[in-house]
């Protein structure tokens, strides 16, 4: 738990040197979803809800589900597989 905490406060403040670095933001959503902050992980994908990257659209369907949002993580798990290197 100490450990995917200090994992979210670095990841935000790479995300708050660097706002526009997708992968510090994926950073950012995982290390919310090992602290079992599934709900402020989906804070920080929502924006990126329509790129079409696998990245984005499987972390996004996961926290949606984790946060109890069915529809939103229906759509982007449809989203993920079509993106997906091997359906």
């Amino acid at each position: 738990s100490g450990r995917a905490e200090a994992a979210v406060t670095a990841a935000l403040r790479a995300v708050e040197e660097d706002p526009t670095n997708l992968d510090y933001r994926l950073l950012l959503a995982d290390s919310l979803t090992l602290a079992d902050r599934p709900s402020e992980a989906l804070e920080v994908l929502v924006p990126l809800r329509d790129q079409a990257d696998y990245r984005v659209q499987s972390r996004l369907a996961q926290a949606a589900w984790d946060s109890h949002e069915p529809d939103l993580a229906a759509q982007a798990f449809l989203a993920a597989a079509d993106l997906a290197d091997d359906r």
